[in-house]
């Protein structure tokens, strides 16, 4: 069985355990959503582009669909807008930099996408105060 395969795989397991026990009424996902290909596509595509600051119409012309109704369903399917889910793998790809003790703060910030040293620190002070409020690791960040 190929990685792509597998990978596929895992995903559907993913969603069929969210739908089924994560407390989400199954209307939400029915209509106007993504296929599961276009969510995988598009979160790959925005991984693949942390650095280069991709654009909803960049990130939308991958799942074939128009921009507003991408950003519409994907923020449906994921609960994140994308503007959102970006920042949220910007950060989780900065902590994992943060563990190189040879880079600096601002070339892990230029490295994952952010405008500087400054923009970086607000976005992951804005997450790690979110994260203590609530117990646990928010996903929610504000732009």
């Amino acid at each position: 069985m190929g990685q792509k395969q597998t990978s596929c795989r895992q995903t559907v397991k993913f969603a069929y355990i969210v739908r089924a026990y994560g407390g989400l009424p199954i209307k939400q996902f029915a209509c106007g959503g993504l296929a599961l290909w276009q969510l995988q596509r598009a979160c790959e595509f925005i991984d693949a582009n942390l650095g280069n600051d991709p654009s909803i119409s960049e990130v939308a012309e991958q799942c074939g669909l128009s921009s507003g109704y991408f950003s519409r369903a994907f923020k449906r399917e994921s609960g994140f807008s994308p503007h959102q889910w970006l920042m949220k793998r910007r950060v989780v790809r900065a902590k994992g930099l943060l563990r190189e003790p040879r880079l600096k703060l601002a070339e892990i910030a230029q490295i994952c996408g952010f405008a500087d040293q400054s923009h970086f620190t607000r976005v992951f002070r804005k997450v790690r105060i979110a994260a203590r409020g609530t117990g646990g690791v928010s996903i929610a960040v504000s732009p």
